[in-house]
């Protein structure tokens, strides 16, 4: 586990700027890590380890890696200015999160909130059908007539429910809708 110490060793931090160089080896002198992702991130390896800049920061001001996660005070994850750190918990990130979807024992709708969402499941996706305000109307968009690329819905074309859209079916009329064909 990286030290405050073995940290010092090898870099050097601007406490301005939160920007760090090299202290050391044939890069001593040049700006130290490199985008960790499109979000403006950076990461630096240091004994074979990645860490997060930001990370490394609160470690040289406080002297301890930090618990849970650092968070940007102006939210620009670029400035890793000491001012600008603050360390969060799972609570804050949990806070944030949108409702989940909860099971309602009807196949594809799901509570969400107060809301109903409604999804059909074709070739390995769900895509939502919208939200409702009851399970009634969720089911009723799922039994909807119209599917296929006319629609923007999923299926393989555009036809009437009670003709079996499934290939190499058995039955010619499908008593059922296709998303719900049994011999799909």
């Amino acid at each position: 586990m990286l030290t405050q110490k073995r940290l010092r060793e090898v870099l050097h931090c601007n406490p301005d700027t939160g920007s760090f160089t090299w202290a050391k080896g044939r890069r001593t002198g040049n700006a130290a890590g490199t985008l960790h992702d499109d979000r403006s991130c950076l990461k630096v390896a240091i004994d074979f380890e990645r860490h997060l800049l930001r990370r490394l920061d609160w470690l040289w001001m406080t002297g301890a890696m930090p618990r849970c996660t650092i968070k940007h005070v102006d939210g620009n994850r670029g400035n890793n200015n000491g001012a600008n750190l603050r360390e969060g918990d799972r609570s804050q990130k949990d806070g944030r999160r949108g409702p989940f979807r909860e099971p309602t024992g009807i196949e594809g709708i799901w509570g969400v909130g107060t809301r109903f969402e409604a999804a059909i499941a074709a070739d390995g996706l769900a895509p939502s059908l919208g939200t409702f305000a009851t399970k009634v109307e969720a089911q009723e968009e799922i039994r909807r007539p119209s599917f296929g690329r006319a629609s923007g819905r999923p299926g393989p074309g555009v036809g009437p429910p009670e003709v079996c859209m499934v290939p190499l079916c058995v039955n010619e009329i499908c008593p059922q809708d296709y998303f719900f064909c049994p011999n799909a």
